[in-house]
């Protein structure tokens, strides 16, 4: 699984959802939120279930 920051970043803009909303709603540190949207670093397999959850999308949409 090869996560998408820049599909992440799409979602949450779409969305209108901020690092916080999601933090809360994927049980995901607000730093690692920020760090995934930012490239700088990609979350295991079961954070990228958690954050399509969160935000109520497919996996696929972020990933590669």
């Amino acid at each position: 699984m090869n996560f998408n920051f820049k599909k992440f970043c799409t979602v949450l803009a779409q969305k209108q959802l901020s690092f916080s909303e999601v933090a809360k709603k994927s049980s995901i540190d607000i730093s690692n939120i920020s760090r995934y949207a930012k490239g700088k670093t990609k979350p295991t397999p079961r954070n990228i279930g958690k954050l399509a959850k969160a935000l109520n999308i497919n996996i696929s949409e972020l990933i590669d």
